[in-house]
Order: structure tokens, then C-alpha cells, then sequence
């Protein structure tokens, strides 16, 4: 074997170990194309696998594009495996008709059903993809990534692992590749595609890449690399700070609902940007239509006045005084449900409502919101949602409407339905971590005592929030210098 082969063999070997790559699974599954990145990496992880003990697997997909030539490709790859006894298996996913039926473009509803076969093939067998991305990729996808108009994590090109996928050829260049394959006598298959020019990456890959390097730099691709891994150690530079930063701006969360300290959240629109980022994320969105555009106009609109907007895809930003709600949908309690001392009302993803008998507490006067001491009459006790149109009689105050109440007290809009009301008989006694009725309230005649509780992570949520939301934690109305 030649010496450049086994230069190869041990920069992937020394780039698998610095990213933990081969120590993941005891399998690895090689997405084998037939191209000449797959073939070279399929080839390596077998010398690789004796030596390094794990098992080593195939998968091929045929996504039915490219008629005769993708068949041809399906027989090409599993000749291959026969010949070097390595197990395989053959997936065909009808992209086109999948296309027609998500109303997606080939290459996105392709991306999806190989990341679909990739993730039951992983289930499987318990065992990590491997994709031959090599450094050409990673320059490509920085250019690519560049004219798009991306941020840091766009420009550090491609992560040697994400989630089930490991790529451990990323330290290497397709000519080295193909020369070495040439040497071992080894043919691969060419996707015409590749050389289609109505696709930006081929553009990018057989014009630009060529250009730069012919009349700039014979090493700018080199150098473009470089800078690419350099914006790497910076991404997960960030990633670590960004970490403890979301720490002190998250406030908390519930289905469909996360919630930020404005001041926090609000220092710069760089850091607004990622917080935000990580919020998408937490609620299920993808990152498609994110963009630093959208991050910077709703960025100045929050940073002057409290408002609600749409971001996209159904997703609302809306700053309350203290508070940033980011919000998918508005929570409505909408359960109706009797209570007693042995049979807690519990209203699902709002918590639960307990009470037990007291006597007079010494810590009557706690802030402890959550809990409520009242003097019951021994009525039925239940939970019902908010009813705008019931009254409520306020400590010290005058019967009012509730919705006035709720108003007046400074209940984050987005609660106000979502907070369980607490009634003993048809008068409400507790607005659930707000106030008790000025009727209820404790005296030297209350006879009978009881403790209500409300707890959960809707309650905590409520609790932090509405304490937050009304204190004097504000943002100013002129930009950070």
C-alpha cells in the first residue's frame, strides 16, 4: 500500500479520535452513494474496523431521479459490498412523489427521506451514519453559505458530528481522494447531476472555486478551510458563553410558551439573535426562515414600546413591561373540577389545586403566591376556568369584574386565561397565585381553616413571570452603547 494511502487512513483515524467518532457506537453504517467520497470512505472504515474493533455496515438510497442511471448506481454499490463482504442495506424512497405530495423541492424532500432511512437505519442497528464530506465540502458550503447571508455558524461549515451522523473524512480533499482510489484500482460512480450548473453548489464547485484559485491564491482554498475551522472554535465558543447567557435571560416555560427577561434579552441584537434562536428551538420550529433581517426589525420594535408580532410559521413575540413571551399558542385553562382534602383537581398541563385542613398559619402573611390560606364555610370547593364576567371582591377593595381584576393586578395577557379560579360554593375565593377574596380572608371569627396549593411547572412558570413582569426590572427605551 502506498505511503499517501496510509497518510490518509491515519489523518481520518486522528481526526475521528480528536472528535470522539469511532467511540460512539460499536457500529458504523456508511451512507454509500458509489461516488467517490463514499466509495474511498467505505474502503477506510474497513481497514479501520479491523483495527479499531467495530462493525461495519452500508446503506444505500436510491431515490428514483434519475431512472436508469440510479438502478445502475443500486447494482454498481451492491456489487461493491458483495465484493468486500460488507452487509448492506437498499432503500428506494420515490422522491418525486413525496415532492408532489409535501409540495417540496427534490433536493429538500430528498434531504428529508435520506435523513428518515438514516435515522431507522441508526435505530436499527444501534450504530452512527458515516458521510464522506471531505474539506471541499466544507469550502463549498462556506461560500455557499456566505452569499446566503449567514451568520458564524453558517460560515464554520460542517460539524464532524451532528446528532446519528459522523463525517470523518473532513480533514481530507476530493483529489487526494480520487488519486488514491486511481492507485488501488478502485472505479466509483459520477453523478451527472453534479455537473448540472443549475444548481448554485455545482456553480460554486466547477466555476467559482476554479476562478479564486486560478487568479487570487493557488492556496485560497486552503486558506478559506482554514478560516472555516477557525469560525468553528469560535462557534463553540460561543455556544458555551451563549449557554450561561440563557441562563440568567430564561424566565420559564410551558407547552407552547417561552418566556425572557426583557432586560436580559434586550442588551444587543447579537444576543437577542441567539436567545432567540434557542427559543425556536425549544418550541419545535425549524430554522429555515430565521434570519438576522427578521432578528434586527424585531429587535428595535421590542427594544422601544411593548408589542406583539407575528416572527413566522405561527410563532408571536410580544414584550409585556418586564417580559418577552415568544409563543406559539395562547394556554387557556378550560377544566372544570370539584375538590376535596383526599381529591386534588388536577388540571393536567396547568398543574394541580390541593387543600387540607389548617389552623391559623404564622406565616399567613408569606409571599409565597402559590399558597392561599382561607376561612372556609364549608361550601363545595372547586377550580374553574376564567369567566371575564364573574365578579371579585379584592382584599381591602370592592367587588369588581374579574377581568378588571386580572387587568389591574398586571397579569401577563397571555395568562390571564390560563390561571385557575378557586371557588368556594358560587363565590370565588383564590385567584390561583394572584389574591384571595376579601371574603374569604382569615379573622378572629374564622372557624374553619383551609390550605390551597397550587403546584406544577405551569404554576412555578406563573409564579416567576407574573413576580417578574410586575417589578422594576425594565429595559430603557434608548439602544446600548
Amino acid at each position: 500500500m502506498e505511503i499517501k494511502i496510509e497518510k490518509l487512513l491515519n489523518t481520518i483515524e486522528t481526526f475521528a479520535d480528536s472528535h470522539n467518532l469511532f467511540g460512539i457506537c460499536n457500529t458504523i453504517i456508511v451512507g454509500f452513494s458509489g461516488g467517490c467520497d463514499s466509495t474511498f470512505l467505505l474502503w477506510a472504515l474497513q481497514k479501520l474496523s479491523l483495527k479499531r474493533k467495530f462493525n461495519l455496515r452500508a446503506v444505500h438510497i436510491n431515490h428514483m431521479i434519475r431512472g436508469k442511471q440510479a438502478d445502475e448506481d443500486e447494482e454498481f454499490v451492491r456489487k461493491i459490498c458483495e465484493k468486500w463482504s460488507i452487509p448492506m442495506d437498499i432503500h428506494k424512497v420515490n422522491v418525486p412523489k413525496k415532492a408532489g405530495i409535501l409540495s417540496l423541492g427534490i433536493e429538500e424532500t430528498a434531504r428529508i427521506m435520506r435523513r428518515e432511512v438514516f435515522e431507522k437505519e441508526a435505530s436499527k442497528y444501534k450504530a452512527v451514519i458515516a458521510l464522506g464530506h471531505t474539506a471541499n465540502d466544507t469550502v463549498e458550503t462556506f461560500m455557499f453559505n456566505l452569499f446566503r447571508g449567514t451568520g458564524v455558524r453558517g460560515l464554520a461549515g460542517i460539524q464532524p458530528r451532528t446528532g446519528i451522523i459522523v463525517r470523518p473524512m473532513l480533514d481530507l480533499w476530493r483529489m487526494e481522494i480520487q488519486v488514491s482510489l486511481r492507485e488501488l484500482g478502485i472505479l466509483w460512480r459520477e453523478d451527472l447531476s453534479n455537473l448540472d450548473m443549475r444548481y448554485s453548489r455545482n456553480k460554486i464547485r466547477h466555476k467559482l472555486l476554479p476562478f479564486i484559485e486560478e487568479n487570487f491564491n493557488e492556496k485560497s482554498i486552503i486558506h478559506i478551510h482554514k478560516a472555516s475551522k477557525i469560525l468553528s472554535l469560535t462557534r463553540d465558543a460561543l455556544e458555551r458563553n451563549l449557554s450561561d447567557k440563557f441562563t440568567e435571560v430564561y424566565l420559564g416555560s410551558i407547552e407552547g410558551v417561552v418566556v425572557l427577561r426583557a432586560v436580559k434579552a434586550l442588551e444587543d441584537e447579537f444576543t437577542f439573535g441567539e436567545v432567540l434562536r434557542k427559543c425556536l428551538l425549544m418550541l419545535g420550529m425549524g430554522l429555515k426562515d430565521f434570519s438576522y433581517e427578521k432578528v434586527s426589525e424585531k429587535f428595535e420594535k421590542l427594544l422601544e414600546s411593548d408589542t406583539t408580532q407575528e416572527l413566522y410559521g405561527g410563532v408571536n413575540i410580544m414584550r409585556e413591561r418586564n417580559c418577552i413571551f415568544i409563543y406559539t399558542k395562547e394556554p387557556f385553562q378550560l377544566k372544570y373540577a370539584g375538590i376535596s382534602f383526599s381529591n386534588p383537581a388536577n388540571l393536567g398541563a396547568f398543574g394541580k389545586i390541593t387543600v387540607s385542613r389548617s389552623n391559623v398559619p404564622s406565616d399567613l402573611h408569606s409571599k409565597d403566591r402559590l399558597v392561599a390560606f382561607i376561612a372556609w364555610n364549608g361550601s363545595p370547593i372547586s377550580v374553574r376556568p376564567t369567566n371575564i364576567r364573574h365578579m371579585f371582591h379584592p382584599l381591602g377593595g370592592k367587588s369588581v369584574n374579574l377581568a378588571h381584576f386580572i387587568r389591574a393586578r398586571k397579569v401577563p395577557w397571555l395568562f390571564r386565561s390560563a390561571v385557575p379560579i378557586v371557588y368556594v360554593g358560587e363565590r370565588i375565593a383564590w385567584v390561583a397565585g394572584v389574591e384571595i377574596s376579601d371574603k374569604f380572608k382569615i379573622d378572629n371569627s374564622s372557624k374553619k381553616i383551609i390550605r390551597i396549593k397550587w403546584s406544577g411547572n405551569f404554576a412555578n412558570t406563573f409564579n416567576r413571570v407574573f413576580r417578574h413582569c410586575t417589578g422594576n426590572d425594565s429595559v430603557s427605551n434608548k439602544h446600548a452603547s
